[in-house]
């Protein structure tokens, strides 16, 4: 699978910052599985790659109680809020 991320996003993630990526469960996030490979690549040119295994998948019913168990900086990005 393949995500593509905005640089500062795919900068923390490269640094070991952020080490949780959040996705709506929709039909093609429902066929990822533990051990699969996710190749995040950088936008806007999509040259510079991450590749990463996943090791575990957490199910919400909502972001609010998602945000919980995470800092934002796991998250998301550090400067923004959980609000």
């Amino acid at each position: 699978m393949v995500i593509h991320l905005d640089v500062d996003i795919f900068d923390n993630v490269k640094h070991g910052i952020k080490n949780v990526e959040v996705r709506v469960n929709d039909e093609k996030r429902r066929k990822i599985k533990v051990g699969d490979k996710i190749t995040f690549l950088k936008r806007p040119d999509d040259i510079e790659n991450i590749d990463a295994i996943v090791e575990n998948l957490s199910y919400y019913k909502n972001f609010k109680d998602l945000v919980k168990d995470y800092t934002i900086e796991e998250l998301y990005s550090k400067g923004y809020s959980k609000e």
